[in-house]
């Protein structure tokens, strides 16, 4: 079992700031790729716990243009070698479109877009310190394909405090989680960015 890991997420993004580094050096063509991962890099750090919220319609936003550009490219690239008029190969190529595209667009809608947003999201923030009440907390095991036919499991760890009278959600590390055990309240400084999305930093004990 593997608990959720900021520090893990930045790991991967300087990683992949390596790799892309590289590749930039050979072709430039790829320097979007390094503003992408300094912005997964730098869109929690310092972050103490905060709104891992996705709407599901922007979810099916990502499958339907993944499952379209996948289907688009297949189409283009095998017409000159299939009957693209047979309704049979058009069915088979949807088929592997939407199977591949659904997959590849909630990936991206959950681990790179959202990551965007966080660090967009962290301009013009406002501040709120206080001490909020503890609505309740939780720990979720979601199960990830590992291997073929093996799936490993990784434990979200979340808390809901009452902002204002209002109940929010935050996603937040294991060792934050456990030493809020038993406590009915937390003080922290409540940010909350421009896009509307809240993060705590700064909690004091």
């Amino acid at each position: 079992m593997t608990s959720f890991s900021e520090k893990t997420v930045r790991g991967i993004s300087l990683m992949f700031l390596i790799i892309f580094g590289f590749l930039t050096y050979k072709n430039y063509y790829y320097s979007p790729l390094i503003i992408l991962t300094i912005m997964i890099y730098f869109s929690t750090k310092g972050v103490q716990m905060f709104e891992n919220r996705i709407f599901l319609s922007t979810r099916i936003i990502f499958w339907l243009l993944f499952s379209a550009l996948l289907f688009l490219r297949i189409y283009y690239n095998e017409s000159s070698q299939l009957d693209m008029k047979n309704t049979k190969t058009l069915m088979t190529i949807l088929l592997i479109s939407v199977c591949i595209g659904t997959w590849v667009g909630d990936f991206f809608a959950k681990y790179i877009y959202i990551r965007i947003k966080f660090c967009i999201n962290r301009f013009f923030s406002t501040s709120h310190r206080g001490t909020y009440r503890i609505v309740k907390m939780e720990n979720v095991q979601q199960n990830y394909m590992k291997s073929l036919g093996k799936k490993m499991g990784i434990m979200f760890y979340h808390i809901t405090l009452d902002i204002n009278g209002e109940e929010r959600k935050f996603l937040l590390e294991k060792e934050l989680f456990d030493s809020l055990q038993g406590k009915s309240e937390i003080n922290i400084n409540i940010k909350k960015g421009c896009l509307g999305i809240c993060y705590g930093v700064g909690m004091q004990e």
